[in-house]
């Protein structure tokens, strides 16, 4: 008992220190100075609206003309009766407007909001922001925008896309200067450039249906990156996305990482998903792959981005959701991932990818506990959210990495809506801590499990 209480005090103290240290910051997409905050701040004051406007920007892009952009303002924006005065206005002229000046304004506005999650629009574009990002002693993983592609002509622009990716970022980081923090772990030193992949992307059509061969497909789409990634000494990161394609993607990695050319590649990591009930099970799935190719693989620890699209499925098609239905049940199950992962942090090293402080505060406080080297522990933040919190863990000396989407704005909605989706909830730390106003003491007070056969 005295030991739990030991490790509690440990988790609020570092958590309070964490919290004071980003005391009078405001994350970009809450500052009520811009537009955008603006318009945050109203989504988060109405949820029903918070919700039609979500909707509205996902389908802005399939919009092509101007009465199918003022029939949807009028049919889902404009009913709701408590709207601001300025943005009832702003949709007014809208619809008014016969020249289409209003809607070729509210589409700039919603390109606005999309470029705050968006580095650039293609490699060449997000270097500067890139190097700014290093010259602050901050890392970075971009990734391509999109979602799944429907045929393999897509797919092919997608991975020739990776590519260019892997070849320009490996030519330019060279060119930087030395930051240990970012480079230096206990097991040698990590590559400058970072590249997140999607599975989806690689390869059209994948479903658990047509699972061998959705492996096959994919196996050879990622192999050739992979490969190519090692020859350019480039960290290559696979993401995780919706559970259809969870045991599909974990199968090719496990194909990939045990060829006879890579298993001694080091720089290669997997995303790990703790809103999913079996991630426990996932965490010693990945150390058992990293002691069968005697090379560690990195896990970039996170809640999860699709939780409301598995949940509605799941209960669409009557049954039991694959992931935890409370939002307290994914913060304890962080936290058990965290341990495990800390635990064998020379197999599977650890970066925890997260914008609670409870939850970032648990991983140092375990850190501490299990004598974890300082530069084997990583944290990891999403680009245009939490700039206060990335500066606070990189003044600590940790490795902190930002992950950066490159691509075109509006082609990228769907990825802005996850990311608005998730930080403007209800229960979103972002959302309590700095704009809600929640006390930090409840904020940090230890996540109460959800029961394992609980819905």
């Amino acid at each position: 008992m005295m030991i739990e209480s030991n490790f509690a005090a440990d988790v609020h103290q570092i958590g309070a220190d964490l919290w004071q240290r980003v005391q009078g910051q405001t994350p970009g997409i809450f500052n009520k100075d811009f537009w955008q905050g603006k318009l945050v701040d109203w989504m988060m004051q109405d949820p029903n609206f918070r919700v039609d406007l979500l909707r509205f920007v996902d389908v802005l892009p399939m919009l092509k003309t101007r009465q199918q952009v003022v029939d949807h303002v009028k049919d889902y924006l404009l009913p709701h009766k408590n709207l601001p005065g300025p943005l009832k206005a702003a949709f007014g002229a809208v619809i008014a407007d016969p020249t289409g000046l209003g809607v070729r304004t509210l589409r700039g506005q919603v390109t606005q909001l999309g470029e705050r999650f968006i580095i650039g629009h293609d490699a060449k574009s997000s270097v500067t922001k890139l190097k700014a990002l290093w010259a602050q002693g901050l890392g970075f993983s971009v990734d391509l925008v999109g979602e799944a592609t429907v045929s393999e002509v897509e797919a092919d622009v997608y991975r020739r896309r990776y590519e260019n990716l892997i070849d320009y970022l490996a030519a330019e980081v060279g060119k930087w200067p030395e930051r240990q923090v970012l480079t230096q772990t206990p097991w040698g030193q990590l590559p400058r450039a970072n590249v997140s992949v999607k599975v989806t992307a690689l390869a059209p059509n994948l479903h658990a249906v047509n699972y061998q061969a959705g492996v096959e497909r994919l196996y050879q789409s990622l192999r050739p990156l992979f490969l190519r990634a090692k020859e350019k000494g480039v960290f290559l990161h696979v993401d995780m996305e919706h559970y259809d394609v969870h045991e599909l993607t974990y199968a090719v990695i496990e194909r990939l990482l045990l060829d006879d050319e890579l298993r001694d590649f080091p720089h290669v990591g997997v995303v790990l998903q703790a809103y999913l009930r079996e991630a426990e099970t996932d965490v010693e799935r990945i150390a058992n792959l990293s002691r069968r190719r005697d090379a560690p693989i990195t896990v970039r620890l996170v809640k999860g981005a699709y939780w409301d699209m598995e949940v509605v499925e799941a209960r669409q098609h009557g049954y039991s959701p694959p992931v935890w239905t409370k939002k307290s049940a994914s913060d304890a199950s962080f936290e058990r991932c965290a341990r495990m992962l800390l635990e064998n942090y020379q197999r599977t090293p650890p970066a925890f990818a997260s914008h609670n402080i409870r939850s970032l505060a648990y991983a140092l406080a375990a850190a501490r506990e299990l004598n974890v080297p300082h530069e084997a522990v990583e944290f990891q933040m999403l680009y245009g959210m939490a700039e206060p919190l990335r500066k606070a863990l990189a003044s600590l000396d940790y490795r902190v990495r930002v992950y950066a989407p490159i691509g075109e704005t509006l082609p990228g909605i769907a990825y802005q809506v996850r990311r608005l989706l998730e930080n403007t909830a209800n229960d979103s730390f972002l959302r309590l801590s700095y704009h809600d106003n929640a006390d930090v003491a409840n904020m940090l007070a230890k996540p109460i499990p959800q029961a394992p056969d609980s819905d």
